[in-house]
């Protein structure tokens, strides 16, 4: 996996509603992707994903963080979360793909 994904897990939110982020980030190894693709959202939305993104991590990673995705790959460096989907075999969960909007 070629990339560097930083992830800022949400501390708390602020008192206007709006998420507040830890301040230091953890890194995990990743592969960045361009696509074109309908998902699900957190809502339950169809919306049109423009990156897909596989992290190597086997810590709960969530919608609810920010993502920091290396620069020239295509997008912004903090896309929104659409969704993250975690793969596990029998030992737990062991990768995340996770999609952004642009």
């Amino acid at each position: 996996m070629p990339h560097s994904i930083i992830v800022h897990a949400m501390s708390s939110r602020k008192s206007d509603g709006s998420p507040a982020y830890s301040a230091s980030g953890t890194t995990y190894r990743g592969r960045v992707n361009q696509v074109s693709r309908h998902v699900r959202d957190n809502n339950g939305n169809v919306v049109m994903a423009s990156q897909e993104v596989w992290i190597a991590s086997t810590s709960a990673l969530s919608v609810n963080s920010r993502y920091r995705l290396p620069a020239g790959t295509g997008g912004s460096t903090t896309p929104p979360v659409l969704a993250v989907h975690n793969y596990s075999d029998e030992d737990g969960v062991f990768h995340h793909k996770a999609y952004f909007g642009a």
